[in-house]
């Protein structure tokens, strides 16, 4: 059968989200294939900074400011990226960042301008309820200190946000999430010809890798994750969500022992939780019965506006048309236990994050890390080791 989403050859693809569409797994998969991706004629460019995405390009070219960059990062980076694709003269090429959604109609004019008439939008979709448990659980990862349901409450009605950085949160949801208003405004840009909205759909894990192997003309399977074309992470339980978010309020509270110790909350506790096996037992994270209700009007009207733009889409769009769980459940979105691996789990990435600070603790001169650099790492890693020494017993006596 022939392929019909096969886009032509050299046609640049530019993937622009939306965030929580399995961008970051694609991006990761597609720098770990960059070899046999050359070898089956497409180029997915490395860029000055080798990031796994193509960030800083495209903030360059939006002019978007980065807390990373200090400000907007210089267009140097565009440039090379521009450069590493013309000097290409067989290949498609795969430009690739969520945040490219953001884009206004004098941005995405530049994104035309600069990649010419091979240029190719593809936009990935899904619920839009699927998209905010997501968002809250991303945030849940470093910054995030209010519960599931008063974040939601900023997010679907007038409730006004509590702080600066809860503000920032509520404004870039909206800009990322309005799915209707961004499929249209690429298409109405670039031509609804030249616009591939994929679908991604629970009920159909490969749809999303699929997809992009078509367009690319790759073997199916290649973009792949363990042996499955699904790309979407694990989403946290109620008890690890419950987790992470007493860590955070304890990490942000300048009164506790954990900020006075240590500081910062270590990057590897998510990562090290969803590793773990949930139990049967754990819950799943679920929309009070009047948010499902605004979730599930407004993700239709996404549907609706998407069908609306006559561009090709690859699923069906009645997948944003679902129904959301939900429930009437007070506390059901809370965990007062939480099991006792997972504590494992955090204790160890403690632990870890504690010998990294004796490892890379500043010296004062050439002698190394000074007494007191030391002492507070070692306090800091005894006291982690001795937690997931309990944590183990209980768990070998199973409690």
């Amino acid at each position: 059968m022939a392929n019909s989403l096969l886009l032509p050859e050299r046609a640049r693809l530019l993937h622009v989200g939306l965030p929580k569409t399995g961008t970051t797994a694609l991006q990761r998969m597609a720098v770990r294939r960059r070899g046999q991706l050359a070898d089956a004629g497409v180029l997915y460019p490395r860029t000055l900074t080798k990031r796994h995405d193509h960030l800083l390009p495209a903030a360059a070219l939006m002019g978007l400011k980065l807390a990373t960059a200090d400000g907007v990062p210089s267009i140097d980076h565009w440039h090379d990226l521009m450069a590493r694709m013309e000097n290409d003269r067989e290949r498609r090429a795969w430009i690739s960042h969520e945040w490219i959604s953001e884009s206004d109609d004098e941005q995405v004019g530049r994104f035309r301008d600069e990649l010419g008439d091979r240029l190719h939008a593809v936009i990935s979709v899904r619920h839009y309820g699927t998209i905010l448990r997501s968002t809250w659980q991303e945030f849940l990862k470093s910054t995030m200190l209010h519960e599931f349901e008063d974040w939601i409450a900023y997010i679907l009605t007038e409730a006004e946000a509590p702080d600066p950085q809860t503000a920032w949160q509520v404004e870039h949801v909206d800009l990322r999430a309005q799915q209707g208003t961004i499929v249209e405004r690429w298409s109405r840009i670039l031509g609804a010809e030249n616009v591939t909205v994929i679908v991604v759909d629970p009920d159909h894990p490969d749809q999303l890798t699929n997809a992009f192997e078509d367009l690319l003309g790759l073997e199916r399977g290649l973009l792949a994750t363990q042996g499955s074309g699904t790309v979407a992470n694990r989403s946290m339980t109620v008890e690890e969500s419950s987790l992470m978010l007493a860590l955070n309020r304890s990490y942000a509270d300048p009164d506790s022992a954990l900020m006075k110790r240590l500081g910062r909350l270590p990057i590897d506790i998510p990562r090290q939780l969803l590793r773990r096996e949930p139990r049967g037992e754990e819950r799943r994270l679920t929309f009070p019965t009047w948010a499902a209700e605004l979730v599930d009007e407004r993700s239709r009207r996404h549907a609706d506006e998407i069908a609306a733009t006559r561009v090709r889409v690859v699923g069906s769009l009645d997948a944003l048309r679902a129904a959301s769980r939900s429930t009437d459940a007070a506390d059901h979105n809370r965990a007062a236990h939480v099991p006792v691996d997972a504590a494992v789990r955090v204790s160890e990435a403690l632990a870890a994050d504690a010998e990294d600070r004796v490892r890379n603790a500043p010296a004062a001169d050439s002698s190394g890390p000074t007494a007191e650099d030391i002492r507070t790492a070692e306090l800091a890693k005894e006291a982690t080791r001795r937690v997931a020494a309990r944590a183990r017993d209980a768990l070998r006596r199973g409690r």
